[in-house]
């Protein structure tokens, strides 16, 4: 019996000799456990870094995007990485160990680097996040810039090889303010409106050919001795008929005046001092070719009347 009992003391002192005193080293510390979703944790992350929480971003967020991110859209992504970048430099901060905070530096430059490898033309907005830190990200850039450039050019897809030149002729015109009097829609058809300038033309040139022609019956229908013959009851004959194409004479020309007017008060209303044309050329123009290439590209030249008149 006296030998069972030593043989338990010996036991028990083993154990107490081998134990570890309490309160040396930490424990692990437990990984963290949400019941949230991804998403609703982002949300979490979000509001602890409106409050300045920012001890928290790490602890929510490092377990959602390492070893590999959990969310599913790249908005989502991004937005977590720049908390955990925050969070990561905060936590390096807050340690005195150097190795650790180094530790904790490396790990929010591995995070930055992830993000612009999603998003190469990412940049960290400097209202929100502190300076060290955003300059912590611009470091992070240069230092794979390279690599960065080329996922950007990917991303952006093959550049032109090819660059088309297109040749544009611009010509300015000074109006002559003396054509908007002129007859026969001349000022209509300087500003550039033809059917205008046509339907006046018309007009007076019809006026116009009336009245001469009446003038030519009127005198057609004099007789030998100057007067016309007015017929057995004196108001007959050819006097009759010279009354009738005397009217019309004065009828047609004012009609051709009131035209004339007409013309030249739309003109004056529709003057433009300058008449500026673009015109598309299908080669350079004379003056860009080679020496010894006298013809140059033709020009696409509007439809219409064009009327250019020097004083």
């Amino acid at each position: 019996m006296r030998v069972f009992i030593w043989v338990l003391f010996l036991v028990f002192a083993a154990g107490s000799v081998n134990a570890e005193p309490p309160g040396d080293t930490p424990p692990d510390p437990q990984p963290f456990v949400s019941h949230l979703s991804p998403e609703e944790t982002l949300e979490s992350a979000q509001e602890a870094f409106r409050t300045g929480d920012f001890g928290s971003l790490r602890r929510l967020l490092e377990p959602l995007l390492f070893p590999t991110p959990v969310f599913e859209r790249e908005a989502e992504r991004i937005d977590a990485r720049q908390l955990l970048g925050l969070g990561l430099f905060f936590d390096a901060q807050q340690v005195t160990d150097s190795d650790e905070r180094r530790a904790f530096l490396d790990l929010a430059r591995q995070n930055f680097f992830e993000l612009l490898k999603e998003r190469p033309d990412f940049v960290l907005d400097a209202l929100l996040y502190p300076a060290s830190v955003v300059e912590l990200f611009e470091s992070v850039r240069s230092a794979h810039a390279q690599e960065l450039d080329a996922l950007l050019a990917a991303q952006n897809g093959p550049e032109e090889d090819s660059v088309q030149t297109i040749y544009v002729e611009r010509d300015v015109n000074r109006r002559s303010l003396v054509l908007a009097f002129f007859p026969f829609g001349i000022g209509q058809f300087q500003n550039g409106d033809s059917v205008k300038g046509t339907l006046f033309a018309v007009g007076q040139g019809l006026s116009l050919g009336l009245n001469l022609a009446s003038y030519l019956v009127v005198e057609s229908l004099r007789g030998d001795d100057g007067y016309y013959d007015p017929g057995p009851d004196r108001r007959s004959g050819d006097y009759a008929d010279a009354l009738t194409w005397r009217n019309v004479m004065y009828g047609s020309l004012t009609a051709f005046v009131a035209i004339w007017a007409g013309s030249v008060v739309d003109a004056l209303l529709n003057f433009e001092e300058f008449d500026v044309r673009i015109r598309a050329l299908d080669g350079p123009p004379p003056e860009l070719l080679p020496p010894g290439q006298e013809s140059g590209p033709e020009t696409l030249v509007p439809l219409g009347w064009s009327l250019q008149l020097s004083f």
